[in-house]
């Protein structure tokens, strides 16, 4: 075997390596824990709340046993969480995580077309004659370059 076949084979090999040990600590949960132990206490609520693992307060100021267990959760280590509640939460963080980058798409396609759509409304208002609204359009679309 050549020296350049024997690199291509440790190179494909540390591929399969580096793979399998990504698959291994997501089977572990590793990844998520990271993620959750990022977060902070109202973050973890929202993802409990999103993954329906907890409900929302009752608005009673009774204390009881399920919001001494909504306290527990959210400083519970994911470790020590249900198989299932893992599966809720990493679940509630992928559809949370779609949903903020729709939003994302969105906000940035409307801040593209804003300069567009205030120079219409420059042409509309020059049409008019309205020399103060054309004025007032063109610097929006000055101060936003």
């Amino acid at each position: 075997m050549t020296k350049a076949a024997s690199r291509e084979i440790n190179h494909a090999r540390a591929g399969f390596l580096a793979l399998r040990d990504e698959l291994q600590a997501r089977h572990a949960d590793l990844d998520l824990a990271e993620v959750w132990d990022g977060m902070k206490r109202s973050e973890r609520k929202a993802v409990l709340l999103s993954a329906t693992i907890i409900k929302p307060d009752s608005g009673s100021k009774k204390p009881d046993d399920s919001s001494n267990h909504r306290a527990e959760l959210l400083t519970t280590p994911l470790r020590q969480m249900s198989v299932e509640d893992r599966v809720a939460i990493r679940h509630a963080i992928h559809r949370m995580s779609a949903f903020a980058s729709g939003l994302k798409d969105r906000c940035h396609k409307h801040s593209a077309s804003r300069p567009v759509e205030l120079a219409a409304l420059a042409r509309t208002a020059l049409d008019k004659g309205d020399m103060t609204a054309a004025r007032h359009f063109i610097s929006l679309i000055e101060t936003a370059s």
